[in-house]
């Protein structure tokens, strides 16, 4: 892009959801850029205080950008607020992390990966079919 003024249109600490998003702007004919990618790439504990690795398209592309990122979004609601406030979770147990840290080796432990609404706090087990 030359010197066009750009606007972020998506920011995530993981890197590879940002290029993966650039690439698909750019497959639909939407020039893209990242930017911050290597800093979230290289120092991980900053990544949430710079917010992220950022995805920018030029200000005369951003309607039609949104509108390419909104298609390819799945839409997953709360099935008891019906907020699109919601976030997958894969991590182990907070406990099990201090153990392993104490103990200096990894602590088996069985996840069990769950959506979380951020305005009820309703937690639920996905489908078989979403793994």
């Amino acid at each position: 892009m030359d010197y066009q003024k750009s606007t972020v249109i998506f920011s995530s600490n993981s890197v590879q959801e940002v290029h993966l998003k650039r690439a698909q702007l750019e497959s639909e004919g939407v020039p893209a850029f990242v930017s911050d990618d290597n800093t979230s790439t290289w120092f991980p504990h900053l990544a949430q205080a710079i917010g992220g690795a950022k995805l920018h398209v030029a200000e005369k592309f951003e309607q039609q950008a949104r509108e390419i990122l909104d298609l390819l979004q799945p839409k997953l609601s709360c099935p008891d607020c019906h907020d699109n406030r919601v976030v997958f979770i894969n991590n182990a147990p907070f406990w099990s992390t201090l153990l392993s840290v104490y103990f200096g080796f990894p602590i088996p432990v069985h996840r069990q990966p769950h959506y979380h609404c951020s305005s009820c706090q309703n937690r639920w087990a996905p489908q078989e079919k979403e793994f």
